[in-house]
């Protein structure tokens, strides 16, 4: 049983890792006053697609502690 937790508990490490690297290679930049509606609605749409995983991951983690 201790093994099965360390093996889901490394397994979310990974994805974790994954999502950080997915987040740190997608987040919108270079957003500011004069950028174009749909640029702006694009990156609101990916922050809350971001967001949607993340809270999938903070699901497993709580279930995991």
């Amino acid at each position: 049983m201790k093994s099965n937790v360390e093996s889901r508990v490394q397994g979310f490490s990974q994805e974790l890792e994954k999502f950080s690297v997915r987040w740190h290679q997608l987040k919108p930049r270079d957003i500011d006053l004069d950028s174009s509606h749909e640029r702006c609605l694009a990156a609101v749409n990916s922050v809350k697609e971001r967001r949607a995983e993340f809270n999938e991951l903070e699901e497993t983690m709580k279930k995991l502690v």
